[in-house]
């Protein structure tokens, strides 16, 4: 798939985007140094769970579409507010959306603090039902970085939108 530099470009600006809000995210606490230790601390390589910020992630498989393949991964629950109110999140009263997001844990005994976040691209495509074609480019990246696969709002596992034709 060949990309144009506009779409790269999207591509690009989306990503440094929620990587910014992830780290605002896992960044709120009353105790900065202690947050950046929890991020900083190393996932055993025989973890069934752990907590990354405020998120508790658990060992879950990633299904492969049309194969039975699958992928060993960190799956975490995660919600935001489906609307914002005067410029503040109406996460109190309003209604959640339950996005998916999963963690492809690095090679490396203690990655790097800093996480790659994959975003698919769009309209509607999912990041983790599109990690096994993407995985071959992020296998450098695992050698000492984990990778957070976020289904951005309305695409695969994160509250889809389907429009009838």
């Amino acid at each position: 798939m060949k990309l144009d530099t506009r779409t790269a470009l999207r591509i690009t600006m989306a990503v440094a985007a929620v990587g910014y809000l992830a780290f605002s995210h896992f960044a709120k606490t009353h105790d900065g140094a202690r947050q950046a230790s929890t991020l900083a601390a190393p996932i055993p390589a025989n973890a069934k769970a752990f907590t990354l910020g405020t998120l508790a992630f658990k060992a879950c498989e990633l299904t492969q579409k049309h194969s039975g393949a699958t992928t060993s991964a960190f799956c975490a629950p995660f919600s935001v507010p489906e609307r914002r109110v005067e410029n503040q999140r109406d996460g109190a009263t309003g209604r959640r959306l339950a996005l998916r997001l999963a963690l492809i844990k690095s090679d490396a005994v203690a990655a790097d603090s800093d996480i790659v976040v994959f975003l698919a691209g769009g309209p509607g495509q999912s990041a983790v039902d599109t990690w096994p074609q993407v995985a071959p480019a992020f296998a450098p990246l695992l050698a000492h970085h984990h990778v957070l696969l976020l289904d951005q709002r309305g695409t695969g596992g994160s509250n889809v939108l389907e429009c009838k034709g």
